[in-house]
């Protein structure tokens, strides 16, 4: 709305130019400020005559400067008249004006409206009282005056407060919780407190919760006071971990706890709490999962059940914590210690109690185990005790095992091997040899000739050197003969080696395999042109994976396609008769039986026509036969 002043009038000391499109004038000089802030209407006419329609004109005042006044010309229908000096020019009331002031609906107010309370009628759909907007207070809903259902009232703590029964002052309810309440003495909660019980205060204070719930009000406190400080459900009540105190029966918020509580049905349920006591109503007795206990043992000792099986009780196991050290660092009472890193120095706990054990290991590095304080060691070394010792060393791989009694760390267990005895001798099962290679000539083997990796293969079925006899066998066409090899030790292979005495001829569709002991091929080759008594490999295409674990039992098939003119010769150990032998498949398979849908025995064959490599054993019950072939994994 425009802004208004009283006796705005003044006379025109310069007309604009042009007289009648001209959009600037100067009033009597000093006279500008008796107009209003702009922008606001002005009529201006001759001199010594009343504003008519043919000799009137309204102007907008859109700047004033001191005296000088821009104007837009001709407003609201009227006729631009040629100004001259001498001209009356005031801010009258215009159509325009009283528009701004009582317009019938979408009205804009630009200004400050005072009005005692705003009512809403509401639009279609939300008409069901007039709500009024009757004020503000400092905190809470009015505790004076009369008013109806539907009336709002914002109080000063951003809170909105709506009556729900028309009276006086009537009954109210907030839509918008409470700003935090600090409380240090008894009292009654608003709808939708928070409340803080402060570090003031005495004991025994109550604080009542809001008695004109609506279903899903919630209720907070928090106890920061030195007391434990009790709450009443006032007409309603409390359930708290499923135990429900009536609206007269107090419950007590402990020191530092803080509860949240929803309303629902005339009942205050407690959903969430910090007093672990009665979280999930579990108390940390040792029937709810806790201790029962109120003190925490020493380093190292453990909780046990106790010999009436009533409780827990704090023992020395000899369970401990188990640590990886990759820096040097001090053990804890019946600790395993695992060093996994050079260099490293595990200190033994220092005058732990009688009968603490500790394990000192390494993955790989060797370490130094050192004593705690003032105690020594006593350990075997070379087949004998060494007492005094303040530490000692120990090498990668091993374990050394201590029991501490009143200063003294002696060691127990078996140290590692060559620690405990050095070299094993003759009369104890051993070699008497220090070294590997000096071990194979004591056992008389010829240094290298029993391990496949002296002659870069990772695994072989026999060792040709020393098993090889000479024996043929010709395969028949159509059927799959599997040998059983074991790996060792992990690796990844490429490649199956194998050699034949007869090479066969027009070979087609004819394979060499790599299962596992389930049946299911693993990987495999066709194969190459064959030449007579010579050492050849074949490179595997993967199937499920050429990467072959340790310890495992895998299987090369060798395969003759039923489409092959004549089938070739293959070496093997075995029944050198050719197929003669009696009982010679069950010696050579230790009288084993056969497992159907798998790869079992040392030597099998399925299949009759078979003219591919078969994806797995499914369907098949193999039969041991006696030929291990050659054959090696690389």
């Amino acid at each position: 709305m425009d802004a208004l002043k009283n006796f705005a009038y003044s006379l025109v000391a310069t007309a604009p130019s042009p007289a009648t499109s001209g959009t600037s004038l100067v009033v009597t000089a000093g006279q500008g400020s008796y107009f209003p802030a702009t922008p606001f209407d002005a009529t201006i006419w001759p001199a010594g005559v009343q504003p008519t329609n043919s000799n009137a004109e309204i102007v907008r005042v859109t700047a004033v400067a001191t005296d000088t006044f821009t104007i837009t010309r001709a407003q609201y229908g009227t006729t631009a008249q040629s100004i001259a000096v001498g001209y009356q020019i005031a801010q009258t009331v215009d159509a325009n004006l009283l528009n701004q002031l009582a317009p019938l609906s979408g009205a804009t107010f630009t200004g400050e409206v005072v009005v005692p309370d705003l009512k809403i009628t509401g639009l279609t759909g939300a008409t069901a009282s007039s709500s009024r907007l009757v004020g503000t207070t400092t905190s809470g809903p009015p505790v004076s005056g009369t008013f109806a259902v539907g009336d709002m009232v914002i109080d000063q703590t951003a809170t909105i407060w709506f009556c729900t029964t028309a009276g006086t002052p009537g009954t109210w309810v907030n839509v918008v919780p409470n700003s935090l309440v600090v409380r240090s003495a008894t009292a009654t909660a608003g709808t939708g407190e928070f409340t803080i019980f402060g570090t003031t205060g005495t004991s025994g204070q109550t604080i009542t919760l809001p008695a004109t719930a609506v279903n899903g009000s919630i209720y907070q406190i928090k106890n920061l006071s030195p007391y434990t400080v009790n709450i009443l459900g006032g007409t309603n009540s409390i359930s708290v971990s499923g135990t429900v105190y009536g609206a007269a029966t107090p419950y007590t918020i402990p020191l530092n706890a803080a509860y949240t509580f929803v309303y629902s049905g005339g009942v205050w349920f407690c959903f969430t709490t910090t007093d672990i006591n009665k979280m999930g109503g579990l108390p940390l007795a040792v029937t709810g999962g806790g201790t029962g206990l109120s003190t925490i043992g020493t380093a190292g000792q453990s909780l046990v059940v106790n010999s009436g099986a009533t409780g827990l009780q704090y023992a020395n196991t000899g369970a401990g914590p188990v640590v990886l050290y990759s820096a040097s660092g001090t053990a804890l009472p019946n600790e395993t210690s695992i060093s996994n890193n050079s260099g490293v120095i595990v200190t033994l706990p220092t005058a732990p109690p009688n009968g603490t054990v500790n394990t000192i290991s390494s993955t790989a590095y060797g370490f130094t185990i050192a004593r705690g304080g003032t105690d020594t060691i006593t350990y075997i070394s070379q087949g004998s005790t060494l007492s005094g010792a303040t530490s000692l060393s120990a090498s990668g791989n091993s374990a050394r095992r201590f029991v501490y009694n009143s200063g003294v760390w002696t060691e127990i267990g078996a140290p590692a091997l060559s620690a405990a005895v050095g070299t094993l001798p003759f009369a104890s099962g051993g070699t008497a040899a220090t070294s590997p290679s000096a071990a194979r000539g004591t056992l008389g083997v010829v240094p290298g000739s029993v391990f496949p990796s002296a002659h870069g293969v990772k695994a072989w079925s026999f060792d040709p050197a020393v098993t090889f006899a000479g024996y043929n066998f010709t395969l028949t066409k159509g059927v799959a003969y599997a040998t059983r090899i074991h790996m060792t030790t992990a690796a990844t292979i490429a490649t199956i080696g194998f050699a034949c005495s007869g090479v066969g001829a027009g070979i087609a569709n004819s394979y060499v395999s790599l299962y596992n002991s389930a049946g299911s091929v693993l990987g495999y080759g066709a194969l190459p042109s064959l030449v007579a008594n010579t050492y050849q490999t074949v490179t595997l295409t993967a199937v499920t994976g050429l990467a072959l674990s340790a310890d495992t039992d895998y299987f090369v098939v060798f395969q003759i396609g039923t489409s092959t003119t004549t089938a070739p010769t293959f070496n093997f150990v075995g029944d050198s008769s050719g197929s003669g032998t009696a009982n010679a498949a069950a010696i050579m398979n230790f009288n084993q039986t056969p497992t159907a849908n798998t790869l079992t025995g040392r030597t099998s064959n399925w299949g009759t026509t078979l003219n591919t490599t078969p994806a797995t054993v499914t369907g098949f019950t193999p039969t041991f036969n006696a030929y291990q072939f050659f054959a090696t994994l690389n």
